[in-house]
């Protein structure tokens, strides 16, 4: 127990920890302790907030929410990992690599994108390449049966073969 009354600030600690030393708190028992093997400083108003020098580090509750904790800096995991994350509600959450995998992705309704260089960048590569065993001319290309973004004209997005009846074929 320390008392706060009479002067502002209680200081505890060292102020010489060079290479090799090192300051404790006990917190109950030698396993639940505040260990510092460099000069750090603890800040405890609106939440325990850990610095190094004067930079930020982390900070476990604040002023507006107290369970919230903030980090600061990068995080390293060192070949570890974060598990049981939730379903993300919002853009900016972190998401599991199986939600990620079992969620359907958006796509346009009936539209496959050309496969081809795009303005001036070249090799451009995005999308699939539809084929088909003949089309009537360049208003009926084999893309335009599921591309209505890229009809020309009104054609109303249709493929139409070269006067092929039967056993034609029209493949992504």
């Amino acid at each position: 127990m320390m008392s706060g009354d009479g002067d502002r600030d209680r200081i505890l600690g060292c102020t010489n920890l060079d290479l090799e030393r090192y300051f404790t708190i006990l917190l109950g028992s030698t396993t639940n302790r505040l260990y510092f093997s460099e000069p750090v400083v603890l800040y405890t108003d609106n939440g325990f907030l850990v610095k190094v020098d004067t930079k930020d580090i982390c900070q476990l509750g604040t002023v507006d929410d107290l369970p919230e904790i903030i980090i600061h800096k990068d995080v390293r995991m060192n070949s570890n990992h974060l598990t049981n994350l939730p379903i993300p509600t919002l853009p900016h959450k972190a998401a599991s690599k199986l939600y990620v995998d079992a969620t359907p992705q958006k796509i346009l309704h009936k539209y496959v994108p050309n496969l081809r260089s795009s303005g001036a960048v070249k090799n451009n590569k995005f999308g699939f390449i539809v084929t088909a065993s003949s089309y009537l001319n360049n208003n009926f290309y084999p893309v335009y049966a599921f591309n209505v973004l890229y009809k020309p004209r009104n054609n109303g997005g249709r493929w139409s073969t070269n006067g092929v009846t039967s056993y034609f074929w029209i493949q992504i």
